[in-house]
């Protein structure tokens, strides 16, 4: 009964995550450098806030250590066979882009080695990093309020935005370029800003969603996505305006404007069949862009496609041929249900 009560509230949030994929395919797709930068930003910290928030929901209908536990290895367990799956299917694809063909045998070590430190495909430092992510907010938790966890975990994500938006700021040696710095030498070249510690500020904002009581007036929130929106507008003026930022993976504005987008989304549910369609989707679609990105991108450049190659029609091409993608692979899934791992896969 829990479960259909989750998923009968919560219809809206499955719309949402198939919106967010679109715009992780569109930053992917090369055309991110605009205006509209600040509104495709909202993707990954808001699937953070989703899965923390509906974990973190799930722990409250929990009542053993064991089976709070067992919730937790299940969300590890899923998303590294979905991790481990994608990794491996699209395999050729990546070393193809990323010149490892050229090098082999010693390109495959090289994919190998990607694989394990959480950049198995494009996007794909988000699995790891929500499973980390997770995995420590769930132990914090355990010794420290919604409050001591906000207080721990904004400074880490103001970090990320320092590095990424006003990068340009710090001179090589500071204390904010040696946090860089020293995270990818200690990690193998992951950057600072797309791997666990951009996750746990918003994994501990869907916990604090999930278990939020008070009533919040939905004027309230209007009125605050308003001024969100208004202020991460102003922020990327004065990023560009004066050419602070390195890359525009993080906004400060953005720790007020996703929690308001999220709670206004969940509140303002809305019923329609195929739910579970939307759910898979948003994952197939998350987990393939990559690879159909890159296959278009090299299809656009043939000569008699030449016409065609530009930023726009590849992110719509792109989106195009992921969802065929992704709906072919439902339909093999569900003409072969004995093929159990295509279960992990989405």
């Amino acid at each position: 009964m829990e479960k259909k009560t989750v998923y009968k509230t919560y219809n809206s949030i499955d719309v949402l995550k198939l919106i967010l994929a679109i715009l992780v395919l569109v930053i992917h797709a090369g055309i991110d450098k605009t205006v509209i930068s600040p509104v495709l930003r909202i993707a990954v910290p808001l699937f953070f806030i989703i899965s923390g928030y509906f974990f973190f929901l799930k722990q409250q209908t929990l009542h053993t250590k064991a089976e709070k536990n067992r919730a937790l290895w299940l969300l590890v367990k899923r998303n590294g066979l979905l991790y481990i799956f994608w990794s491996v299917a699209q395999l050729p694809v990546t070393m193809y882009a990323r010149d490892y063909l050229e090098v082999l045998p010693k390109g495959l070590w090289y994919a190998l080695r990607d694989i394990l430190l959480g950049s198995g495909f494009t996007g794909a430092w988000y699995i790891p990093a929500l499973v980390v992510g997770v995995v420590i907010v769930f132990y914090l938790s355990k010794k420290l309020s919604n409050a001591w966890l906000a207080a721990l975990t904004l400074p880490i994500y103001g970090v990320c935005c320092l590095l990424t938006n006003y990068g340009n700021l710090f001179d090589a040696g500071g204390i904010i370029t040696g946090i860089g710095e020293g995270y990818r030498e200690l990690t193998g070249g992951q950057y600072f800003y797309t791997s666990f510690p951009a996750a746990l500020f918003w994994v501990s904002a869907g916990k604090l969603l999930a278990e939020q009581k008070r009533n919040i007036r939905t004027g309230m929130m209007w009125a605050a996505a308003a001024i969100a929106t208004a202020l991460i507008m102003i922020e990327r003026y004065t990023v560009v305006r004066w050419s602070l930022a390195i890359t525009d993976d993080c906004y400060f504005s953005l720790m007020l404007l996703c929690p308001v987008v999220f709670w206004l989304v969940k509140e303002n549910n809305t019923t329609f069949s195929g739910r579970f369609r939307f759910r898979e989707m948003s994952t197939l679609l998350y987990v393939t862009h990559g690879a159909c990105g890159r296959i278009v991108g090299a299809a656009l450049k043939l000569k008699m496609l030449a016409a065609l190659n530009n930023e726009i029609i590849k992110a719509i091409v792109t989106l195009l041929v992921a969802m065929a993608v992704s709906k072919i692979f439902l339909w093999i899934r569900d003409r072969f249900p004995k093929i159990k791992v295509l279960k992990y896969a989405c």
